[in-house]
């Protein structure tokens, strides 16, 4: 199946994918998505794999990381530099 589905609540999302993708403002945020009520965390299957791009503490995302590891969840902390100042003062080359 092609193309992009609406989900009622991020847990919804994570029961139909094998790979999320994350990308939000900051630590609280993360937590709340993965954590919170109706969270990733509670429809990420045993082996599959969350992928954070998000700008947060290394030490929040270890902490985020072993408890997914709890539920055989992989993840993997891919932050993306600069942020929104980063991508709007870019350079052209």
């Amino acid at each position: 199946m092609s193309g992009a589905q609406e989900a009622a609540t991020p847990a919804a999302l994570a029961s139909s994918s094998d790979v999320v993708v994350t990308c939000l403002t900051d630590s609280p945020q993360v937590e709340a998505v993965l954590f919170g009520t109706k969270g990733l965390a509670e429809g990420l299957a045993p082996r599959s794999l969350l992928i954070d791009c998000s700008t947060l503490s290394p030490l929040r995302a270890q902490v985020f990381a072993k408890r997914l590891a709890r539920q055989n969840v992989t993840m993997l902390d891919a932050p993306v530099s600069g942020g929104s100042e980063g991508a709007k003062n870019a350079v052209r080359r």
